[in-house]
């Protein structure tokens, strides 16, 4: 689904093709989009250690607007930042990051000692750079500087390791059972190397952020702990 103004001020005249009325959104079905992946996955035993590791890269473009929604029956959508040229908003659709790589280690040590590694990496996402102000008098602030395409932009990568340490001791057995209970200490380290993981830029020449994140994702955070089972 997308939708355009109707109403919106003529590129040309800078005068709404119907005058006594305000903003008209049409909803229509004729968008349009065109997304290719190529995908490798891998699976293996080495000794100790298990990896599954997963690598995709691909592209996803469409001429879906961004930003800008506008309301009509409790039913929000979208507005181009040119309801005139809606070809114009073709262009990556930013839901889809162009790389992205996961991958995890299985392994278990001497004295049972059980150490599983999560690693994921990938590109960084899309973003536009608008104006912040609406200069077609749409009704929408989502309008771009001449030239500039939508989601033209890449925000910062991305690359985390995380880890899970545990050991079970058993406490015995009880009747006819093959085990008994057991304690499970374990520790949680996530965003083991404490590296900073900033948040996408803001896109809005007006903003003072404009070109920069104005936030990040957890630090370090270490978690240990019991489990006791029965």
């Amino acid at each position: 689904l997308r939708s355009r103004n109707l109403n919106a001020p003529l590129p040309e005249t800078g005068k709404r093709p119907f005058p006594n009325e305000g903003q008209m959104y049409e909803l229509g079905s004729e968008g349009y989009g065109v997304h290719k992946n190529f995908t490798v996955d891998l699976r293996q035993r080495f000794s100790i250690f298990t990896v599954t590791a997963s690598y995709r890269h691909g592209s996803s473009n469409n001429d879906d607007s961004i930003g800008g929604s506008a309301g009509t029956e409790g039913i929000g959508f979208r507005i181009p930042a040119n309801s005139y040229d809606r070809l114009a908003d073709w262009g990556p659709s930013g839901f889809l990051l162009k790389r992205q790589f996961s991958a995890g280690i299985n392994s278990r040590l001497p004295f049972d000692v059980y150490v599983n590694t999560a690693i994921a990496a990938n590109s960084g996402r899309f973003y536009t750079i608008t104006t912040g102000r609406d200069d077609n008098s749409d009704g929408v602030f989502n309008d771009r500087p001449p030239g500039v395409t939508k989601h033209s932009e890449n925000g910062p990568h991305f690359f985390n390791v995380s880890f899970n340490v545990s050991k079970a001791f058993e406490l015995g057995t009880s009747g006819r059972a093959a085990s008994g209970p057991q304690v499970n200490v374990f520790a949680n380290i996530n965003n083991a190397f404490n590296l900073t993981h900033l948040g996408t830029p803001s896109g809005v020449l007006t903003s003072p952020f404009f070109g920069r994140s104005f936030n990040a994702q957890q630090p370090r955070e270490i978690e240990a702990g019991l489990r006791f089972q029965f």
